[in-house]
């Protein structure tokens, strides 16, 4: 393709949510982390090594008897969430700035080793770790 030589349309997204189709024989909740699969499918995001988080869902997605893609759930992509504190290798207020790290699919802990950084955290309060999805 050659350079623009005038004015052009252009596609725009927000990029705050956004729906992924999911995995098959997966039910993910509401409020959870996901992942995309090597299939190009979102589940249940899990602690490892280059993973590809893709937020936190903001519905119920029910695809325990479908194919893959049979159901669509959406993602907030951008913005602070509050997750869970991992009591080993726990968040403390000397990590707020640096990067949280995956557990499992509601828990965020400090250990970096064999994981991929979920986001930056923000805070630390009595029932959540604030995470900065998108910030690595």
């Amino acid at each position: 393709m050659t350079a623009a030589t005038k004015d052009r349309y252009f596609a725009y997204r927000a990029g705050e949510t956004a729906g992924y189709a999911v995995a098959a024989s997966t039910t993910i909740f509401a409020g959870v982390v996901v992942e995309v699969n090597a299939s190009g499918y979102v589940t249940n995001a899990t602690a490892g090594a280059n993973k590809h988080y893709m937020g936190v869902t903001t519905e119920t997605a029910n695809n325990s008897g479908g194919a893959n893609g049979d159901a669509e759930v959406i993602v907030r992509q951008r913005g602070t969430v509050g997750l869970q504190n991992n009591s080993t290798n726990a968040i403390t207020a000397s990590n707020i700035g640096g990067l949280a790290y995956l557990a499992d699919n509601q828990t965020v802990d400090s250990l970096a080793t064999g994981r991929t950084a979920l986001g930056r955290i923000e805070a630390i309060d009595s029932e959540y770790v604030w995470v900065q999805l998108g910030v690595s």
